[in-house]
């Protein structure tokens, strides 16, 4: 994550490989959909903001079915 805050301001791809690391950790490691969102929120927000809304609503996507699985929302 805070190679990602580094990296977001001047370079997109290495910002975005970064969080990547950083969210795949998070699907392998925890189990705690809250964590994952909230890193995921900060890269949907960002990818928002570069426009590339598809990444953005697939993470948004990935977040909602965490929390569905975990029984801590009712859709």
């Amino acid at each position: 994550m805070e190679a990602f805050k580094a990296y977001k301001h001047s370079h997109f791809e290495a910002a975005m490989r970064c969080m990547d690391l950083a969210l795949e950790a998070l699907r392998i490691n925890s189990d705690d959909p809250s964590s994952f969102a909230r890193v995921a929120e900060d890269a949907a927000k960002f990818l928002e903001s570069k426009d590339d809304r598809k990444r953005a609503m697939a993470l948004y996507g990935e977040m909602a079915n965490r929390f569905l699985k975990d029984g801590r929302w009712n859709a």
